[in-house]
């Protein structure tokens, strides 16, 4: 196998203060940031509670966090990964293998490690799932990943004050209307409020209990006195943890509800509302209104507006009663800066870019020569994306209706306002609804408002959906569900679709699916579907090859992201010119929907995708030529017989012409405002 890499944990290297067995005690295990360059230092580092951590803490003690190790890598060396993951972390005596982490961490290139053999981590494992049978390896390490959600604080619910009841589902089981979405007693939210010394009840947590995890909305007519929480049998992430987990009762609150959790156009949801037929003047109008509040923040009247709107009440208390002090201004500068540092976004791929933009540049200066498309602005493409402030949209859980009222097409939402803004909200009849990120113009649903349901007037900052119909409208937004997903909610009238698409039919989830389920429960029933018993040997090696795929997996996920960043950037391209529903953003799509397979599919997808961009490159060429001879002013695919039908009547929007991805002007617009208020506080500096 080799030599594992060396990591030294200093003699005088303790964890801070002392570990007991409280619910709240923190957890300190050890960490190392691991280079290349050697020799690398340990040290010990606080870590938010988990499930498995839990477990492990109440059967082992904590003498067990000993055995752990937070691992975090900076390389871009995946092959380095991989091969410091196989051969193990050796620390003063110890050695450390790879045990899993959560989503995440993976996203970061970070993972725990234990002290222990493969044999005693899978069967540490095994308690909660047979996790070598879940294929392929990106669902596997999704499941493995939910062990490891994080939560920073808990509840204990003992026995008796919980119960699990079943899902709601369509005619015929497709669909779960209540997926991952269960209740809870308004005692338990009024514990949650305490627990974060909050100044409102949340209608929502996000929690993690017992091998459950998702949602619970509050619900006031709880079948009994006792009875605090009722789980969904949709909850229940692992197979064997029941029995495991019998004697933990740790609640842990990964999330809660929010109010003020604010609404931001980006790139691909001004593309859909565009294709929907929301007015570009309009978009471009919210943009240049947002940036107008931004740069004018001195002004008493603008100051008053964004705090009252972006819910900082406890600074407009201070700046109602004391004015414009320094010491108010540093506040509003600083939220200011955070407004336009969050509008940059990094893009590894942006050198391999370079050369479409430039040929899109080309065409853009010929067809519109008074276009806002700046130099700077293709020379850092894909360095700033669209952000702009929508007064009258939040970002928020999604939830199922808790007392079954409401009918399909409708819902209930109720944000918490100010009393100018309460006022104009009680005169929306409808809300736009979409899940990020979304690739269909049918993925922007418009959903009914109600308010005639008093049972819901204790439901605050969460979107209601209805248990009837077809297809669950969370499932209609892009394949989401109720169990914990947040959805973009904007009741702002101006921006709903005129053109309403159907929900893409592709978006079926298949851990929603009974049918699914059931296939697979007849199947092991079925002898001729029996595998054959394997020796000792079999079993250890197959354990370690399904081990080793895991640790694959986690030192490639770069490039898996890397692969649906290409695909994200291609989508953009072509929509920006042929609109977001021609056959290759439609074939696009298809790819995005079947995430599972990317890693599976690298190669395929990857070839794929170069004939894309390479397809695109011969369509820029095109274009340019028909642009020097006047002839880019009409669409540039012309649309069939049936199309044209539905375009006449007004059922479909016209087709796509050169100058309506408002998108790029917006973006373009971003970076002028970035750049003028960087020059500017350069000068204030000097």
């Amino acid at each position: 196998m080799g030599f594992p890499f060396f990591v030294s944990l200093p003699d005088d290297v303790r964890p801070p203060g002392h570990q007991s067995q409280e619910e709240e005690s923190p957890l300190y295990i050890k960490h190392v940031e691991v280079t290349e360059t050697k020799p690398c230092y340990a040290s010990y580092k606080k870590v938010e509670n988990s499930l498995l951590l839990r477990y492990l803490v109440d059967t082992r003690g904590t003498e067990v966090l000993e055995q752990l190790m937070l691992v975090k890598f900076r390389s871009k060396d995946k092959n380095f990964i991989v091969e410091t993951l196989k051969k193990g972390i050796e620390c003063n005596g110890s050695q450390y293998y790879y045990l899993g982490q959560s989503n995440s961490q993976l996203r970061n290139k970070t993972c725990f490690m234990m002290n222990a053999s493969l044999n005693e981590m899978h069967s540490l494992l095994a308690k909660f799932e047979n996790f070598d049978e879940i294929r392929p390896v990106v669902r596997r390490s999704q499941k493995v990943s939910l062990l490891f959600l994080p939560f920073e604080r808990s509840l204990n619910l003992k026995s008796g004050e919980y119960d699990v009841i079943d899902d709601v589902t369509s005619t015929f089981g497709t669909y779960v209307f209540t997926d991952g979405c269960g209740l809870m007693s308004p005692e338990l939210g009024k514990e949650v409020q305490s627990l974060y010394k909050l100044p409102y009840v949340p209608s929502v947590i996000e929690v993690s209990f017992k091998g459950f995890s998702g949602v619970l909305v509050r619900f006031n007519e709880m079948p009994s006195l006792r009875c605090k929480a009722l789980f969904r049998n949709s909850m229940l992430d692992f197979a064997s943890s029941s029995e495991a987990l019998t004697d933990m009762d740790t609640l842990g609150i990964v999330d809660y509800s929010r109010p003020y959790s604010l609404g931001y156009l980006d790139t691909q949801t001004v593309m859909l509302l565009a294709e929907g037929g929301a007015p570009r003047e309009y978009l471009e109008t919210l943009q240049s209104n947002y940036f107008e509040v931004l740069d004018r923040l001195e002004d008493k009247t603008y100051t008053g507006y964004f705090l009252r709107t972006t819910g900082n009440n406890d600074l407009l208390q201070e700046f109602q009663r004391d004015g414009m002090t320094d010491e108010v201004a540093g506040k509003l500068q600083r939220l200011k800066t955070e407004e336009i540092q969050n509008m940059k976004i990094t893009n590894e791929n942006q050198g391999n870019d370079m050369k479409f933009q430039s040929d899109l540049k080309t065409i853009e200066a010929d067809t519109d020569p008074g276009s806002t498309t700046t130099d700077s602005y293709l020379n850092q493409n894909m360095t700033f994306d669209i952000r702009v402030l929508t007064p009258d949209a939040r970002v928020v859980y999604g939830v199922s209706d808790p007392y079954d009222q409401l009918s399909y097409g409708e819902c209930f939402f109720q944000p918490t306002l100010h009393k100018a803004e309460r006022n104009a909200f009680s005169f929306s009849e409808f809300v736009l609804v979409m899940r990020r990120p979304s690739y269909h113009a049918g993925d922007v649903r418009v959903l009914r408002l109600t308010h005639q349901y008093k049972a819901f007037e204790d439901l605050y900052d969460c979107i209601v959906f209805p248990n009837r119909g077809p297809r669950p409208h969370a499932n209609e937004c892009a394949g989401g569900r109720v169990g914990g997903d947040k959805y973009f909610v904007c009741w702002d009238q101006s921006l709903l679709p005129r053109y309403i698409s159907s929900p893409y039919i592709g978006c079926i989830s298949s851990s929603s699916s009974k049918i699914a389920n059931k296939v697979k429960e007849v199947s092991k029933s079925l002898k001729c579907m029996e595998k054959k018993p394997t020796t000792d040997l079999e079993k250890r090696k197959k354990q370690q090859q399904e081990h080793q795929a895991l640790m694959e997996y986690f030192g490639h996920f770069k490039d898996f992201e890397t692969l649906r960043s290409r695909g994200t950037d291609l989508f953009i391209k072509y929509a920006s010119l042929f609109g977001s529903s021609c056959t290759e953003c439609e074939h696009l799509k298809k790819m995005f929907l079947r995430e599972f397979d990317w890693s599976e599919r690298y190669d395929e997808v990857d070839k794929k995708l170069g004939e894309l961009e390479q397809a695109y490159v011969r369509e820029i060429n095109g274009l340019t030529k028909f642009c020097h001879q006047g002839q880019l002013h009409s669409p540039s695919r012309h649309p069939g017989v049936w199309d044209r039908v539905l375009i006449s009547l007004q059922w479909k929007k016209p087709p796509f012409c050169p100058g309506d991805d408002v998108w790029n002007k917006m973006r373009a617009a971003s970076v002028t405002f970035v750049e003028s208020q960087t020059n500017s506080t350069v000068e204030v500096n000097k």
